[in-house]
């Protein structure tokens, strides 16, 4: 049966994002480089946590983006991209998974300027012991 993985938040932007990143979790893990005068910020949200939603990860989410200020805010609303993707692994099975982003998600991602991306990584190749063929 497929699988909800995670929500990633992603931002584009062509300012520094550390201040961002530092106001919605000072404490998370945030991956950001820098590629051509484009600064990139991603976390992975809602991982290890199957009692959570893609619209519950985003709710949260964007009730931090609304208290920003200051140099962090300024950083969110330049960003030419703000991008919550969410993560779903397929597999093998003819079984289907199903999972929604509520109004109140849309809404809010709607109403601090973010996209809402879907992702269905492919199923993971399957460990099929290799068998030697005789001759007769």
């Amino acid at each position: 049966m497929p699988q909800f993985l995670n929500v990633d938040l992603h931002v584009e932007s062509r300012q520094d994002l550390d201040t961002l990143a530092t106001a919605l979790d000072a404490q998370a893990y945030w991956q950001t480089w820098d590629h051509k005068g484009v600064h990139f910020l991603h976390r992975s949200l809602g991982l290890g946590r199957r009692s959570d939603t893609p619209s519950a990860i985003i709710l949260g989410v964007t009730k931090q983006v609304q208290r920003l200020r200051g140099a962090a805010r300024a950083a969110w609303n330049a960003a030419k991209v703000k991008e919550f993707d969410i993560g779903i692994q397929a597999d093998r099975s003819p079984a289907r998974g199903e999972w929604t982003v509520s109004v109140e998600g849309l809404q809010a991602a709607s109403r601090v300027g973010a996209q809402i991306r879907i992702t269905v990584y492919g199923p993971e190749p399957s460990a099929t012991p290799k068998t030697k063929s005789r001759r007769q």
